[in-house]
């Protein structure tokens, strides 16, 4: 579960509850801060979306990969993450409150911003984002939803919401 003061999780076998919080000396743990979002992959890895601290991937039992907004070309953008999702391969799509739209490929481990590419105008939180017969729909907060076809690296549609 995702919450205000970092990530518990629930082993329902055992009916016990662990937080998973910061500890300044171990880079393995999770940081005790508002989770936005959680996502599990095709590889059964849980990612997490903080709100100011960008992206985590908690591989289990291997503790967690840190993605951050450095500035780099290939790093993530934005660190508010509120939206994650599977694409039909292995790449992991994110969502910022900072209005970016990301894919990630772990093959590569880098990140390529496809904000523009997708239409998204500059200023619009991306509120949830998911695939849908081969397309990226992507929901805003002011902006309505847009939809991109990751093939062709273009927006395809655009439904303005009243």
């Amino acid at each position: 579960m995702g919450t205000t003061y970092g990530l518990e999780i629930f082993d329902y076998k055992s009916g016990v509850y662990e937080r998973r919080l910061e500890d300044k000396n171990d880079d393995m743990i999770l940081r005790g801060e508002n989770i936005r979002c959680l996502h599990k992959d095709s590889e059964n890895n849980i990612w997490v979306g903080t709100y100011n601290s960008g992206l985590r991937c908690c591989i289990y039992e291997d503790g967690f990969n840190r993605y951050t907004s450095d500035g780099q070309p290939n790093s993530l953008r934005g660190s508010s993450i509120r939206a994650i999702c599977n694409g039909p391969g292995n790449e992991i799509y994110t969502g910022s409150a900072e209005g970016f739209l990301c894919r990630f490929d772990p093959e590569k481990n880098v990140f390529t911003d496809l904000t523009v590419k997708a239409g998204i105008p500059y200023g619009s939180t991306i509120t949830d984002i998911d695939f849908f017969d081969g397309l990226l729909w992507i929901s805003t907060d002011i902006s309505g939803v847009f939809v991109f076809d990751p093939a062709r690296q273009e927006s395809v549609r655009h439904y303005q919401i009243p």
